[in-house]
């Protein structure tokens, strides 16, 4: 049975003790428990000396845990709840997961193989998109290690990373899914990858060799390196990457310093960091162009910044869980989805955690975190359907796939 998830997709209403009703304030969220076949069933909670019980078109289903709410001066209390449209099983560490620019197809890369996944959205189909043997290091096809992927919508094209000592870019045809070769970033160990506004240029970040490179998509060749601003004990460690609206900077998240460089893209050259904050570990950046702000990840704080386009000055800062990493926005900017790994195993981060990971929301409005749900070991990659009804997200060391309906938010 699928685990019980708190999170704003199907709204229900509980009455504590003996009946059910609606009640405008207040929010109630389950640590734990399981449930299964939510959608389109009716489910009926119930306060019980034992704890909650839940039961789904008249069916009983145990255990649900502690519950933890905000009763007020009212027995009266909303209840959001969901459970996963599909999950799927990955292969080895899914690292991240995109959607296919018509909404059909998404993408997941996968650090423990040499190929990345092509599944169908509807789950009628699922393919393998392979890299050469040639690629793998030392021969190690669980060494391959593919990371991140972008779509070149204009080109048809299809362009995923691989981390290794000597880093590559391997492009596919979405017309056909022909392989169409593989091209050096002339760095190391490189991971996020953002096409250019005009998609004549790729920008990929390299952790190890500190720096970003830009490629020429026409014909995969290195145009120019641009170091980042170095970190306290070394270089500076680039991940997320996000454009201005014009296109004419590119923010670049340092994990090293917890930095937000800028690159001004028509001279190629690094210009000062945002004045705004120089502490914790800055992961992943997305860009409202229509609210004229960046949104940002800092995995060592926990929390995600929120920055003026405009002024460049910081607006707000928001706790999440512990660890996030990748966030998206959904295509009308109302929420940002942020996927939050959890605590770390004290050995270290590849080992299984104390606890599971949640996938949090934000209220772009409101700027507050407003809903979350529990995923499994270390949700990860993270995309918004471009029709904005669904999310997917990875969950790193299950070797799995949840999708979830984002309807709920808007009702």
């Amino acid at each position: 049975m699928r685990r019980f998830k708190a999170f704003t997709v199907l709204l229900l209403t509980l009455f504590i003790g003996t009946a059910a009703g609606l009640h405008a304030g207040g929010g109630f969220y389950l640590e734990s428990g399981y449930v299964d076949y939510l959608f389109g069933r009716s489910v009926l909670l119930k306060a019980e000396p034992a704890g909650l019980s839940v039961e789904v078109a008249g069916q009983p289903c145990y255990p649900v845990g502690k519950a933890v709410f905000n009763a007020g001066k009212d027995d009266w209390e909303q209840l959001w709840v969901s459970a996963p449209l599909r999950e799927i099983e990955t292969v080895k560490n899914p690292k991240s997961v995109e959607f296919s620019p018509d909404g059909k197809w998404m993408v997941v890369s996968n650090l423990g193989s040499p190929w990345a996944d092509l599944i169908a959205v509807d789950g009628s189909e699922r393919r393998k998109l392979e890299v050469p043997p040639r690629f793998y290091p030392e021969g190690n096809v669980q060494r391959t290690s593919l990371v991140e992927s972008c779509f070149l919508e204009k080109r048809e094209e299809l362009w995923i990373t691989q981390m290794a000592a000597k880093s590559w870019l391997h492009r596919f045809s979405t017309k056909d899914l022909r392989y169409l070769g593989s091209y050096p970033t002339h760095g190391n160990w490189s991971k996020v990858i953002i096409p250019s506004p005009d998609e004549s240029r790729l920008y990929v970040a390299n952790w190890l060799t500190h720096d970003i490179s830009v490629i020429r998509t026409a014909d995969g060749k290195l145009i120019k390196k641009i170091e980042v601003t170095p970190g306290n004990n070394g270089g500076g460690i680039p991940r997320g990457l996000a454009f201005s609206k014009d296109g004419s900077r590119l923010y670049v998240a340092n994990f090293a310093n917890g930095k937000i460089d800028r690159i001004d893209t028509r001279e190629l050259k690094r210009l000062p960091p945002l004045a705004y904050d120089s502490r914790g570990s800055k992961r992943h950046i997305v860009a409202d162009y229509q609210k004229e702000r960046l949104y940002i990840s800092d995995m060592g704080r926990a929390e995600i910044s929120v920055v003026s386009l405009k002024t460049e000055k910081l607006l707000k800062r928001i706790k999440v869980y512990h660890k996030p990493n990748t966030i998206a926005l959904t295509p009308d900017g109302s929420y940002l989805l942020v996927s939050c790994r959890g605590t770390n195993n004290h050995n270290w981060y590849t080992f299984e955690g104390p606890d599971f990971g949640r996938l949090c929301v934000i209220d772009c409005e409101k700027l507050v975190m407003t809903e979350w749900m529990r995923g499994r070991d270390q949700p990860t990659g993270l995309a918004v359907h471009p029709d904005g009804k669904m999310a997917a997200f990875t969950d790193f060391m299950d070797r799995n796939l949840e999708l979830l309906s984002l309807e709920g938010l808007y009702q």
